[in-house]
């Protein structure tokens, strides 16, 4: 699939190739599916451009708990 000229996926899952970085940019209820595909697939950088998370109060810092937790799982 094709947006603006550039190569897209429906899943991280579904990149042939290798990748050296990822830059996430989902809502944050949607970063650590995204962050477990990433592991999954052997991306080892990841930039999260997202709002949401500690700064918006306990849920959001439960959610960058997952987030830790999914990166040490994959580090």
């Amino acid at each position: 699939m094709l947006v603006f000229d550039v190569k897209c996926y429906p899943s991280v899952l579904r990149i042939k190739e290798a990748v050296n970085l990822a830059v996430i940019a989902v809502p944050a209820v949607s970063v650590p599916e995204v962050l477990e595909q990433c592991g999954e697939k052997g991306i080892k950088n990841v930039v999260v451009i997202s709002a949401g998370f500690k700064e918006a109060g306990r849920e959001g810092a439960m959610l960058e708990s997952e987030l830790i937790r999914i990166s040490s799982a994959f580090s």
